[in-house]
């Protein structure tokens, strides 16, 4: 190959890095407007949302979301760009924040609770929400994702939805009337389990080069 040649060849591959960065960014803002849309117009903001605001179960579920989404962006950089360092261990951060509030609202809650603030009173409604108010933010990361050339379509796939997880359990947070964080570590946790594997259902095939 003559140097000329490579260096086009080099052009365009990073030519096309760029375009997908700028297609993910697109993509993080047209999930991010379609969850908070679902939220301001369909569903609403808890009513007690102020007198909420004094607990710390309420601000923990926000943290533990974006920590999830801001995991997921950056395991979505390191499968589309070969040589982008995975940073394995990011993932200790939800995972140590959703621990510790789980240990500390078990800690404050007799154990007889324990059973009812898991349960809670809106289990089934906060699933579909969050698969609903996640399943735009997925469709529109995978477009993004396709236009980049994901080393694993199926965990890409996955961790897409994720991030989409992520962006719909942030959104849901402000509508979602519980404040255990056993209810949001099971509850959350079962539609963020159902995203991914919607994800990389879909992904294995979309995204498949």
């Amino acid at each position: 190959m003559k140097t000329a040649d490579l260096i086009n060849l080099l052009a365009k591959d990073q030519m096309a890095a760029q375009l997908s960065g700028i297609w993910f960014r697109r993509a993080m803002c047209a999930a991010t407007a379609s969850a908070a849309f679902l939220l301001l117009c369909f569903i609403g903001v808890r009513e007690d949302i102020a007198q909420a605001t004094g607990t710390w179960k309420f601000f923990v579920k926000f943290l533990v979301e974006f920590s999830i989404s801001a995991c997921a962006v950056m395991a979505l950089r390191a499968d589309v760009h070969p040589g982008t360092s995975s940073r394995r261990w990011i993932w200790a951060a939800p995972a140590l924040i959703g621990t510790t509030a789980l240990v500390l609202n078990c800690s404050e809650t007799p154990i007889s609770s324990w059973r009812t603030q898991w349960l809670g009173h809106t289990a089934g409604s906060c699933v579909g929400l969050m698969l609903a108010m996640g399943l735009l933010p997925l469709l529109a990361i995978l477009l993004a994702m396709k236009r980049g050339a994901p080393r694993s379509p199926g965990r890409a796939g996955a961790v897409s939805g994720l991030l989409a997880s992520g962006i719909s359990g942030f959104f849901y947070a402000f509508h979602c009337p519980e404040n255990s964080y056993l209810f949001v570590a099971s509850w959350y946790g079962l539609a963020t389990l159902l995203l991914v594997a919607i994800g990389w259902a879909i992904g294995r095939r979309m995204l498949r080069w």
